[in-house]
């Protein structure tokens, strides 16, 4: 509860921002034109970049270094959160390639086996496990050192977890060499394959990392699964390996799962219990009708399924449909009470994460000149003991949404598969043959929230 009575929600930055153009044409060796001076000059006044002018002069050069270039997206996209009232920051993973490409380009033990199609016209470069896989290098510690040094609030850092690193890649190491032509490879051989590969990731590749972004002062490490519930009948293989990449690490761990069925995570995440937080995108399968039924939230229903396991983690809801991209601010953040709906009983900390912010104008991160009415929404919640039927319902829908609902009604699809799609449908194994979860690690945890200034500068 802040000082004059409002209702706050903790605000946290989730997944990756949109490169500025000036970014992405530095790292591809193109010439910029003066719309790109322009943009970075626009946007390093509207976030208040301390000394912007310095990258116009870099971007009017002829040779430009692109790690420095890389560096001020980086300030920018700090700065344009800050501005905002995000509690807990990143640079939206300027710094980085790509979520998956990023990561195996600093391992060891792969591969490259060319571009494929993940969904729509979405591409990313895929790349075969051929040995025993391991760290290169720490690929976190130089961008986190940066970060830490330039930031106002403080930070979270997303690193991709072991299980879409493995369902992402092709495996010629683990996979029996015979029978993988001739149809005499089982599904069980290939499950135990997979748990093989995944554990090695979380082993030798993620859980170095964590260790390393702790030693250098690392407070809470969000663990990135978009490909989590790829396979039905895998999902005991991604409990057990983020419980293999955190066991025994002093630092507050979360998840980011998104376009997920999320109905699949159940019972298998029973087991998880060092993971303190779920981010999850239920606003991607809502309705922006008011209501709070459930049949008015269809996004949220299952929510109660996190409410009732055996430990207790708090939520990451997310009130923003990511697939709509005209004007959107913010559809639903909570419209509930005490006695009904998706949230009926829940009585523990809510958390809203700010999944993606769409707005008009040219982005130099998916958000424009209107995130600058972000404070003005209770995002905050300060005091846990607050009852759930005094949070009030906020919505801020565009209006061309409004009418395109009113036409096509609620979305309510929920996409089974991650959007790095499988290349068969998954099958099921009998519940006889399926792996038991692993048991829960041995985690010395945070309290919730962490404390304010570790892991960056005291604001």
């Amino acid at each position: 509860m802040s000082p004059n009575g409002e209702v706050k929600f903790l605000t946290h930055e989730v997944g990756s921002l949109a490169k500025p153009p000036w970014l992405v044409k530095t790292s591809a060796g193109k010439p910029l034109d003066e719309s790109d001076i322009d943009h970075a000059r626009e946007w390093g006044e509207k976030v208040g970049a301390e000394d912007y002018e310095q990258l116009i002069e870099l971007l009017q050069q002829d040779e430009r270094d692109p790690d420095e270039i890389a560096r001020w997206a980086s300030r920018y996209c700090m700065r344009l959160q800050e501005s905002a009232g995000v509690d807990w920051i990143w640079d939206g993973e300027q710094q980085r390639s790509e979520m998956y490409a990023w990561a195996i380009a600093h391992s060891n033990g792969f591969e490259p086996r060319g571009t494929v199609r993940s969904f729509d016209n979405k591409y990313y470069s895929k790349s075969a496990a051929v040995g025993p896989v391991s760290l290169g290098e720490p690929y976190h510690n130089d961008e986190f050192s940066f970060l830490k040094s330039a930031a106002k609030h403080d930070l979270k850092i997303p690193i991709t977890g072991a299980y879409t690193l493995a369902v992402w890649s092709y495996d010629e190491h683990h996979l029996p060499k015979s029978g993988r032509l001739g149809g005499g490879l089982s599904r069980k051989d290939e499950v135990e394959a997979r748990r093989e590969l995944t554990l090695d990731i979380a082993r030798n590749i993620i859980r170095p990392n964590l260790e390393a972004l702790i030693d250098l002062g690392a407070s809470w490490i969000q663990i990135d699964e978009p490909g989590a519930s790829t396979e039905e009948d895998e999902l005991d293989v991604f409990v057990e390996s983020f419980n293999v990449s955190v066991e025994g690490l002093d630092c507050f761990f979360s998840t980011h799962l998104c376009f997920s069925d999320y109905d699949l995570f159940f019972p298998a995440i029973e087991g998880m219990s060092g993971c303190r937080q779920y981010c999850v995108g239920f606003a991607n399968y809502d309705s922006t009708e008011l209501g709070t039924s459930g049949a008015d939230r269809p996004g949220y229903e299952v929510i109660s399924k996190w409410r009732d396991l055996p430990y207790d983690p708090s939520l990451g809801l997310g009130v923003l449909d990511v697939r709509q991209y005209s004007g959107l601010r913010i559809v639903v953040v909570i419209r509930e009470t005490s006695e009904g709906g998706p949230l009926g009983g829940w009585d523990r900390r809510l958390r809203v994460v700010r999944e993606e912010l769409v707005a008009n104008g040219p982005p130099v991160v998916p958000a424009g000149p209107g995130i600058s009415r972000l404070p003005d929404v209770p995002i905050c919640l300060e005091d846990a003991s607050l009852p759930i039927e005094k949070i009030q319902p906020i919505v801020r829908a565009h209006s061309s949404r409004r009418a395109v609902n009113a036409r096509r009604g609620p979305l309510r699809a929920a996409p089974r598969r991650s959007r790095r799609l499988a290349q068969e449908p998954a099958r099921a194994l009998p519940a006889q043959d399926r792996s038991p979860v692993h048991r829960r690690p041995r985690v010395r945890q945070r309290p919730w929230p962490p404390a304010e200034g570790s892991g960056s500068q005291p604001r």
